[in-house]
């Protein structure tokens, strides 16, 4: 008797706590655009580069919203912004190539994160075809071809998932990394934390 008052205590505490986190997400409780993008940049993210072929052109587009999700089968995502130009040519079922940019390749994050017209220049960049014949950059911290199979609306954004079909990685490079509205690197992190903690503990 004990201990179906205790199971039943239980299932009444968990339903009482759903019930009070459904309570505080609502939409008038929903931090601030500002709010949202100053505890973001406390996020260290890898800075990749989305490539596509596009009506016969070479198409690419900076992104640090990549992450791995599955490792059998191997899948990983990204989110585009749906006013974005990039976004009405990424579809379900087609092919992708995902480049990991290395820490000397912040210029070509800048670029491709750009909205003028340099962004639409790649005849200096060291390109070879993935199976599938994506562009892939050749000097990548790690590359992939990926096969997208799922698309979600998730506010302004939409989140593609897509299976990898064949990737590449040298094992001597340092990626290139985003945190606190500025590029940097696993060295400049490290640096910064040490920093931090030699400032607390005076």
């Amino acid at each position: 008797m004990q201990d179906a008052q205790r199971h039943m205590g239980v299932i009444t505490a968990r339903a009482q706590m759903v019930t009070f986190t459904r309570a505080l997400i609502t939409e008038t409780d929903m931090i601030r655009p500002d709010l949202f993008k100053t505890v973001m940049r406390k996020h260290a993210a890898s800075v990749v580069l989305i490539s596509l072929g596009v009506n016969g052109r070479m198409h690419f587009m900076t992104a640090t919203s990549f992450t791995p999700v599955s490792l059998e089968p191997p899948l990983v995502l990204f989110c585009l912004h749906r006013n974005g130009d990039t976004h009405d040519f990424v579809r379900v079922g087609s092919t992708v190539g995902i480049n990991l940019l290395s820490q000397d390749q912040e210029a070509l994050s800048r670029r491709f994160a750009s909205k003028g017209p340099e962004r639409y220049e790649v005849s200096d960049l060291h390109l070879v075809p993935s199976p599938d014949g994506v562009p892939l950059l050749s000097k990548a911290c790690a590359s992939m071809e990926v096969k997208l199979n799922e698309k979600h609306k998730a506010g302004d954004h939409s989140i593609f998932v897509g299976q990898i079909t064949w990737a590449a990685a040298q094992s001597e490079a340092s990626p290139l990394l985003y945190h606190s509205g500025r590029y940097t690197s696993i060295a400049g992190v490290a640096t910064e934390r040490t920093l931090c903690s030699e400032a607390s503990s005076r």
